[in-house]
């Protein structure tokens, strides 16, 4: 399998929310994933508010879309870069990146 580019962005985001992810499963295992997710988010823009409040909205309602950690990070870095620019080939390649950082810290499928 051929090595994919990744950036600091997207790696360090991953490892990020990995480590939040297995803290909130761990301290609060009765909570579904999407209750996870809601308190990553929260936790995450409570400690660095996003400029604009729409797009906190905005990622807190797509918590009900997201099926799991890939798309948590997805859209936590589409709301924190200048992602949508990239076009397609951009959007796969860093959905393909995130995958494979996931994969290496154990939470890929």
């Amino acid at each position: 399998m051929r090595q994919m580019s990744k950036s600091p962005a997207i790696v360090e985001t991953t490892k990020t929310v990995v480590r939040q992810y297995r803290y909130f499963v761990n301290k609060h295992p009765k909570l579904d994933k999407k209750e996870i997710y809601r308190k990553i988010i929260e936790q995450r823009y409570e400690l660095v508010p996003l400029n604009d409040e729409n797009k906190y909205k905005g990622i807190l309602d797509e918590v009900s879309d997201m099926s799991n950690l890939r798309d948590l990070i997805f859209n936590i870095l589409w709301t924190e870069t200048d992602l949508r620019q990239t076009g397609n080939t951009g959007i796969t390649n860093t959905l393909r990146a995130i995958s494979e950082v996931l994969r290496e810290l154990g939470e890929g499928k």
